[in-house]
């Protein structure tokens, strides 16, 4: 968990691709699942990194991907 409604995978070995795949998994996950009370969804921002980047601007980098998707109509999977 890493902010109040927020949560960061991190993916070791995985690709941009590969993240941004399992992003989407994740996120109609979440929109089809039965939820006892209301509808749930999730807006997905994902980063890659070559391993030599900052981890600070990392999680800036996905974080940011995270608002487009929100800004965007919210439910949807973007990529930095």
């Amino acid at each position: 968990r890493y902010g109040g409604e927020e949560f960061v995978l991190i993916l070791t070995g995985a690709d941009l691709d590969a993240a941004l795949a399992l992003g989407e998994r994740i996120r109609r996950s979440v929109e089809v699942a039965d939820w006892p009370h209301q509808p749930l969804t999730v807006s997905v921002g994902v980063a890659s990194t070559s391993g030599s980047d900052d981890a600070d601007e990392l999680v800036q980098l996905a974080d940011a991907a995270m608002y487009r998707a929100k800004a965007a109509g919210r439910n949807l999977t973007f990529a930095a």
